[in-house]
């Protein structure tokens, strides 16, 4: 189970990628040639890391797509996983097989 609260991938990239840089959500959406909005959207919490953006990221700032995307699953995960945990959910075939 996840500890903590892990940061959206969008505020992570605003945060590492375009406060050092001086990008503004303009630039960087002109540059990945992605909308304004879609770049405001992400960077602002509001959307997800999509298999896309990824790989737009992971060109322009030369690193892996991979980590976009698990940073997104470790996001999701840790929300949900909070969202369920009032959820009782029974366990289904935990029995043993016999082998064959």
């Amino acid at each position: 189970m996840l500890m903590h609260n892990p940061p959206h991938p969008g505020k992570l990239l605003r945060r590492l990628y375009m406060q050092p840089l001086g990008l503004t959500v303009s630039a960087l959406a002109h540059a990945l040639k992605v909308s304004r909005g879609t770049m405001s959207q992400l960077v602002n919490g509001r959307s997800r890391m999509t298999p896309n953006l990824a790989l737009r990221l992971s060109q322009a700032f030369s690193n892996g797509p991979e980590g976009w995307l698990n940073m997104q699953q470790q996001f999701d995960l840790w929300h949900e996983t909070h969202k369920l945990r009032h959820v009782r959910i029974s366990t289904i075939g935990n029995r043993q097989r016999k082998p064959a």
